[in-house]
């Protein structure tokens, strides 16, 4: 993996990405730093005026140094601009959510909407709409440090948060999607955090085959 080399050869429209249960810190060309997680991916697209990362799915922890250039992320038809900030990126299936955690970002949609966000506060938004703006969750982003914080969440985003360490398919029944869970868990250690909320919770979790999980009501 590249994790923690500068990326000073990288050429333009390079693509970065991350394979199932790898996480990678790269140095993009201007000094910033991104963070991927797994299954992740992006564009980086760099001229003399503009820095232009285009988003291809997954989550990433970017951190955008000079201010000289504006930098933008561009993801599923919107537009986030970031001049000197740190920022949380993420879109799975069309679904996309931005978090400031310094300094101020614009997003702006093809629609002509545009949000202001300020530190510590997060939005959601699709093709279509954005939502209104909320404050940070406790522990958004620390998958960074490989975990996965969670208070009063419904399983299904522990489960979707886990697809991206596991290989095969891993099914989740809509019966026992909205059970609520809270926890600290390792995303590198999805066997042992599936035995654990079978312990807590009225689930069975079946194994058919090496690659095939299922996770259904008792």
């Amino acid at each position: 993996g590249l994790i923690g080399n500068p990326m000073s050869g990288l050429h333009l429209g390079a693509d970065l990405s991350t394979s199932t249960g790898e996480r990678q810190t790269l140095s993009l060309p201007d000094g910033s730093q991104l963070v991927l997680n797994a299954q992740s991916q992006a564009d980086v697209r760099f001229d003399s005026q503009l820095r232009v990362l285009e988003w291809r799915g997954g989550e990433g922890l970017l951190t955008v140094v000079d201010e000289s250039r504006p930098f933008l992320v561009r993801i599923e038809g919107s537009t986030v601009s970031a001049r000197s900030a740190r920022l949380l990126v993420a879109e799975r299936a069309g679904q996309c959510r931005v978090c400031a955690l310094a300094g101020v970002l614009e997003i702006s949609s093809q629609g002509g909407d545009r949000v202001q966000l300020r530190k510590v506060h997060a939005v959601n938004f699709d093709r279509v709409s954005i939502a209104s703006v909320e404050l940070l969750r406790p522990g958004e982003g620390a998958w960074v440090d490989g975990l996965l914080e969670v208070r009063d969440s419904p399983l299904s985003e522990v489960v979707d948060a886990l697809r991206p360490y596991r290989r095969g398919v891993l099914r989740l029944d809509p019966a026992v999607a909205g059970l609520r869970v809270s926890g600290l868990f390792r995303l590198d250690q999805s066997e042992l955090v599936f035995e654990a909320l079978a312990r807590t919770l009225p689930i069975r979790v079946s194994r058919h085959g090496e690659y095939w999980l299922s996770i259904g009501a008792v």
